[in-house]
């Protein structure tokens, strides 16, 4: 009658909880990657939306030195190297 496992059994088993180990982490970082990316596309929109308020109500865009990089980054959308930082003053870009 056998008592245990052998070394082949233990190795197989922990070689298996790795393999599904690691699928997970990797499914979990690209659920946390899209969950990013749909926050960003969703301060696009708010930022969007508040600046076609400003002009429905003023006529203008807030910061008349700073109109090319919000209506480019109005325009542009989801863009992974840009992160928007805004202040009172308006927003602007940084790498």
């Amino acid at each position: 009658m056998r008592r245990g496992f052998t070394l082949i059994e233990l190795l197989v088993v922990i070689a298996i909880i790795g393999t599904l180990t690691s699928l997970l982490v990797v499914n979990y970082q690209n659920a946390r990657e899209r969950a990013r990316d749909a926050q960003r596309k969703g301060d696009f929109r708010s930022l969007q939306q508040a600046l076609r308020l400003y002009y429905n109500d003023f006529q203008g865009y807030p910061g008349a030195g700073r109109i090319k990089i919000i209506r480019r980054l109005a325009v542009s959308g989801v863009n992974g190297s840009w992160r928007i930082r805004c202040i009172s003053i308006g927003c602007r870009p940084t790498l």
